[in-house]
């Protein structure tokens, strides 16, 4: 009770008290201690009153905990036009992307000034692998070549954490947090690093020799479907940099994605593995088992070298959770208690927590520590004994269900094949492929490339594995999806599960009304959304999806337009019709994408058809939608500048003028030929005009004079203090949409 007290104090404190006091929270517990002391005399018991008063102590402390770890890893918000100093040692291995080195580093030193640590300095009283604080570095690879080990000292400038532009984004904020992450920086330009310290031999260096070598196997890959040796780097080192959006969406959809991610599994598995090879060898050996248990010895030979490799996965915090846990079972097993196995999981609980207490904002805590609970639920306890394949399969499906929630609600989608999959997978992955590539590993350090021969047979059965995944993922109903769930729904289909699995109680078909609300049809988020960086609109009706942007190249559905897809449980991974895709490549201005969307038998929703067109191609015109509600578009062009065109958008009584401001003369030409008559006719006049890109004081008079009639103007970024001065003299009214954050039109908005 008081170490989950403790632990629960801990997740408390980080997820809601960051913002709070910590002084705050300190008097009110110690007033409530005080309370509970001067009520003891109520009580029955003294041993009663001393627990209460112990309880609440724990709670305090725990408090106190999660704030001070929450506070360690607060984002730093520093001047973006100011140069900074940085000492550290790179811990992880290098990413390369557009050119660019993108390292992390561990921070000993950050200031305004060389020498001086006003900013931040690593304490010297804490050991180094003791909460650690890192930054994400970048800088041209011509200039900065890097390597695990590394200790740099480097002037940067401090790069801004990505704005959410929609519901969907995903937290980059609270993602590095629990990554440890305090500040992004970029090498200035002209700046050079000064190399301070290179140890080369270290176990980052190890893993980014395996990078080389094993980028190296797959760029001659020629078999047929997936390269396996992605896959297989990421079982040896957690390395996952090469592996394709096709390897994820293959994993994605048979829900297999935790095989490619080192974590509790895989260690489980490894030393899994190494007890039931290492336990008959030493029942052999008398000595030992005249004083210690066979299996104890296998327990402990098995921590060693679930320890060796989280090592070689780079220790990620992950792999730290995993090794935790894997102690604590190895401990109470030694001390004759390893039966006990909630106490077991309650203790893991409040070590890892204790560790890092910023773990709880991981999704990947939360999954690992609820499969864990319902394996235990599942096989603990039982008086009857199943075979083997019965139990495996029942673990699966139980899993399954027990993780389908949290995953509807995060991830908006969930694998229907995953209790198949994983059935076959999880044993090929944890008995064959990784300790085969573990045993290659040994070799490789030893003979090089004369140990291929083992690589060659785990690429084979790396091949058999992709292949399999790919034959359940081709079934068009392979991934649930289900749009944006509130949080209250997660919690309601978990009450509602434990009722409808739990024998005994009453009226457990009644439950079923409470995981409702995780799968109905999403019906709530239809209307017109505007946003992005660069103007992204989107209109969402019940039977088509239509997208007008710049560009689609090189993708026929951009990313932002996934997104949004999978926000609203709409299904775009199948085969569907396109139409005229080579306008979404070919426009110099505004693609047209309008998708047809259908429903499947389960109820889920499905992209049936794609058609494009290039708005500003043809001369002005109107694109009218038959659909459940009428949306229109029309175009107005600018013969001589048609990337420069304008857009009406016309939807829900209302009007919306899409208005280009980076060209004057596109301005005055759409103006004076197109919008004439729409600006002496009063009956059309606009309701918002958006503005695009952040307007300057590069705008026409005329069309400034025409703004300052209409309705609400819309820029998507903050426009300039001139530009806001001279409309409001033109009595126009500004919205700024900041950071190009996605703004949404309903149908009863007024």
């Amino acid at each position: 009770m008081i170490m989950l007290a403790f632990a629960v104090s801990i997740v408390a404190a980080v997820l809601f008290l960051p913002n709070s006091g910590a002084t705050w929270v300190l008097w009110a517990s110690l007033l409530t201690l005080a309370a509970v002391g001067l009520l003891r005399r109520h009580f029955k018991q003294q041993k009663t009153a001393l627990k209460y008063i112990t309880l609440g102590a724990v709670v305090v402390a725990g408090c106190q905990w999660g704030m001070l770890g929450a506070a360690r890893f607060e984002a730093l918000v520093l001047d973006l036009d100011r140069e900074y100093v940085l000492v550290g040692t790179v811990t992880d291995i290098p990413k390369q992307r557009f050119k660019q080195n993108q390292a992390q580093i561990r921070i000993e030193c950050l200031g305004t000034q060389q020498g001086h640590c006003d900013i931040y300095r690593a304490s010297e009283h804490l050991p180094v692998f003791f909460w650690p604080v890192y930054s994400d570095v970048s800088g041209a690879q011509s200039r900065w070549p890097i390597h695990p080990g590394q200790r740099w000292l480097m002037p940067v400038k401090f790069k801004p954490v990505k704005a959410k532009l929609g519901p969907f984004d995903f937290d980059v904020a609270n993602w590095l947090k629990s990554r440890h992450v305090i500040a992004r920086f970029k090498l200035p330009s002209g700046a050079e690093p000064i190399l301070l310290d290179d140890s080369r031999f270290s176990v980052d260096s190890i893993r980014a020799g395996l990078n080389r070598y094993f980028a190296e196997m797959d760029s001659r890959y020629q078999g047929p479907g997936l390269s396996p040796y992605p896959v297989l780097l990421a079982l040896i080192s957690g390395d996952r940099s090469l592996m394709t959006q096709h390897h994820w969406q293959l994993f994605n959809r048979t829900g297999t994605t935790h095989l490619v991610a080192i974590s509790g599994l895989h260690i489980g598995l490894v030393a899994l593995f190494v007890i039931k090879l290492c336990t008959p060898l030493l029942a052999r050996w008398r000595w030992f088992t005249h004083r210690f248990p066979a299996n104890n010895g296998a327990a402990l030979l098995a921590l060693f070298v679930a320890a060796g490799y989280c090592a070689l996965a780079g220790f990620a915090l992950p792999t730290q959770r995993a090794l935790i846990m894997l102690a604590v079972f190895v401990l109470l097993k030694w001390v004759g208690r390893s039966r006990q196995l909630w106490f077991a999981l309650a203790t893991a609980f409040f070590l890892v927590l204790t560790w890092d207490p910023v773990a709880c904002l991981s999704i990947g805590f939360w999954l690992s520590f609820i499969a864990v609970y319902a394996i235990l639920w599942m096989v603990g306890g039982q008086v009857v004994t199943a075979p083997s394949w019965h139990r495996w399969w029942v673990i699966q499906l139980g899993l399954f269900f027990a993780l389908a929630p949290v995953l509807l609600w995060k991830m908006q989608s969930v694998s229907v094949v995953s209790p198949v999959t994983n059935v076959f997978a999880i044993p090929l992955v944890g008995f064959l492929l990784a300790p085969l590539v573990l045993i290659w590993v040994c070799l490789w350090g030893v003979l090089g490339s004369g140990a291929d021969g083992l690589l060659w047979v785990s690429s084979w059965l790396g091949n058999a594995l992709i292949m399999l995944l790919q034959w359940f993922s081709d079934w068009q109903y392979s991934l649930y999806q289900v749009g944006a769930r509130p949080f209250w729904a997660m919690p309601l289909a978990y009450v509602g599960m434990i009722w409808l699995c739990t024998a005994g109680l009453p009226g457990r078909l009644f439950s079923l009304l409470l995981i409702l609300p995780l799968l109905l049809p999403v019906s709530g988020h239809q209307g017109l959304y505007i946003g992005g960086k660069q103007p992204q609109i989107l209109w969402h009706s019940s039977d088509r999806i239509v997208a007008i942007s710049q560009s689609n190249w090189p993708k026929l559905i951009p990313r932002w337009q996934s997104q949004w897809f999978d926000y609203w449980g709409v299904s775009h991974a199948g085969a569907f019709l396109l139409q005229n895709a080579a306008a979404a490549w070919d426009s110099k201005g505004w693609v047209l994408a309008e998708y047809n969307i259908e429903s499947g038998w389960l109820g889920q929703r499905f992209v049936r058809r794609a058609h494009y067109v290039d708005l500003c191609a043809q001369p002005s015109q109107q694109f009218e939608f038959n659909s459940s509600e009428a949306f229109s578009i029309q175009t107005l062009r600018d013969n001589r500048y048609p990337q420069h065109c304008a857009l009406i958008l016309t939807w829900n009584d209302r009007r919306w003028l899409i208005w280009p401001s980076q060209s004057t003369r596109s301005q005055r030409y759409i103006l004076e030929n197109e919008l004439t008559q729409l600006a002496d006719d009063s009956s059309v006049q606009m309701d918002y005009i958006v503005l695009f890109p952040a307007p300057k004081h590069k705008l026409n008079q005329q069309v400034l004079n025409w703004l300052g009639h209409q309705g609400e103007v819309l820029a998507l970024k903050p426009p300039s203090d001139q530009f806001t001065e001279l409309l409001r003299h033109k009595n126009g009214v500004l919205d700024r949409v900041q950071n190009g954050a996605f703004r949404r039109f309903g149908r009863g908005d007024q």
